[in-house]
C-alpha cells in the first residue's frame, strides 16, 4: 500500500487557507518601529532587541545584551537563578505585525538564543474588541507579561489576533497558526500552546479551538463571548442608547 500527500509551502505574508488578501490594506510598520514598509503586503526587516527588569522593578532597555547592567534583577527557573533579561522579535507575517518574547539569561548578538531557562510553554495572545481596520493594526491588551516571562513562559502576539484590528475569526486562526510555526522553528516546540484574552481575545481562542482543534492546547478566555455576531444586536442597541441618553428626550 502506499500513501501520497502534498505539502504547499504558502508565503510568509499568506494566504493560508483565509481566501483571498483584504484590500485596501493600509501598513502600519513605521507606527510599531519597524521602519518604512519594504512591499504592498507591508512586509518589514525583522528586529531584535533585548530589555531588562531593574532591581526596582521597572522594564529597561538593554542598548548592549552583551554588557549586562549592574541593577538588572533575576528570577529563578528551576531553583537556578538567571539574570531577568527579556529577548523581543518583532517582524511581519500573515501581512500583520508579530512579537515573540522570551527569558534570555545569555544574551548576545552572536548567539542563538538559548532555551535554558524555557519552560517549554508558549502562551499566544489574542486582543480585544471586534472592529474592521483593512490595515495592519495594532495589538489591544495583547503585549509583553513580566510575570509569566519570569515564569520561564515564551510570548507571542499578532496584531491580526487583535480582533479590534481584524474582526475575522479565519484570519485570526490563520496568523496564529503562522506565528506559531515560525516560533517553532526558530524557538523550539512548545509542549504545550496556551491562548490567552479577554472580550475579543476570548471569542477566537473559542471558535479557534472549535474551529482548529490543535492549534492552542489550552485555553484562559476571560469576559468570554460565544462569538462577534450574536453580541453584535446588543452592543449596537447600547451605542444607540447612549446616544439617546444624551439628548434633551433623554
Amino acid at each position: 500500500h502506499t500513501v501520497a500527500i502534498t505539502v504547499t509551502n504558502h508565503p510568509k505574508n499568506g494566504p493560508v487557507f483565509s481566501g483571498p488578501h483584504l484590500e485596501p490594506w493600509v501598513c502600519t510598520t513605521e507606527d510599531h518601529g519597524l521602519g518604512a514598509p519594504l512591499d504592498d503586503d507591508c512586509d518589514a526587516e525583522t528586529k531584535t532587541t533585548w530589555s531588562y527588569v531593574s532591581t526596582d522593578g521597572s522594564t529597561k532597555d538593554l542598548a548592549d545584551p552583551a554588557a549586562l547592567a549592574d541593577d538588572i534583577a533575576t528570577t529563578t527557573i528551576d531553583d537556578v537563578e538567571v539574570p531577568f533579561v527579556i529577548r523581543t522579535e518583532q517582524g511581519v507575517i500573515d501581512r500583520g505585525v508579530y512579537w515573540i518574547w522570551v527569558l534570555d539569561p545569555e544574551p548576545s548578538v552572536d548567539h542563538e538564543w538559548s532555551a535554558s531557562a524555557w519552560n517549554e510553554r508558549l502562551v499566544y495572545r489574542f486582543g480585544g474588541g471586534c472592529g474592521t481596520s483593512y490595515s495592519q493594526g495594532a495589538p489591544l491588551g495583547a503585549g509583553i507579561d513580566i510575570d509569566l516571562i519570569g515564569r520561564g513562559y515564551a510570548l507571542a502576539t499578532n496584531t491580526l489576533d487583535t480582533f479590534q484590528s481584524n474582526c475575522n475569526a479565519t484570519l485570526s486562526a490563520e496568523a496564529a497558526l503562522m506565528t506559531r510555526e515560525h516560533f517553532i522553528e526558530d524557538y523550539g516546540v512548545p509542549e504545550f500552546t496556551i491562548g490567552d484574552g479577554g472580550s475579543g481575545g476570548a471569542i477566537q481562542q473559542l471558535l479557534i479551538a472549535h474551529n482548529y482543534p490543535g492549534l492552542l492546547d489550552g485555553l484562559s478566555p476571560s469576559v468570554p463571548f460565544p462569538d462577534a455576531i450574536s453580541i453584535s444586536g446588543g452592543v449596537s442597541d447600547c451605542g444607540l442608547l447612549q446616544e439617546y441618553y444624551g439628548t434633551e428626550f433623554g
